[in-house]
């Protein structure tokens, strides 16, 4: 049952982070159009959005092996969940976007960072 629960937790993310990728390229490809800023802003948006899934599924991974009782890496080191992480990726993203106010859109890039995890739900 939880090999089973794991599996399609697994599908999930790996569709998502393929959807999200495909986004991300198109919101790439509209850097050359006038709408530059909001474009820039998406794309930024959705890559912090991509760092933030796959490290949070590898850590729900590390957890629920541990929770099975797989011992992951032999180690007896605690499992985090990685936090800090995440908000500190969300910071350089905005850092990034107060360095370079006239280029990139600061709600599209908020914007961005909810894509990969709507598509993920969806």
């Amino acid at each position: 049952m939880v090999d089973q629960a794991m599996d399609e937790y697994n599908r999930r993310v790996k569709r998502g982070i393929r959807s999200s990728l495909i986004a991300l390229i198109f919101f790439a490809l509209g850097i050359i159009t006038p709408y530059s800023a909001a474009f820039i802003g998406l794309t930024l948006g959705v890559a912090t959005g991509l760092f933030n899934i796959t490290l949070t599924a590898r850590k729900v991974n590390q957890i629920g092996e541990l929770a099975a009782g797989k011992n992951v890496h032999n180690k007896k080191k605690p499992v985090f969940s990685g936090m800090l992480s995440r908000i500190a990726a969300v910071l350089i993203a905005v850092m990034i976007v107060y360095k370079f106010p006239n280029h990139i859109n600061l709600f599209t890039v908020l914007i961005g960072l909810f894509i990969p995890q709507v598509i993920i739900i969806l």
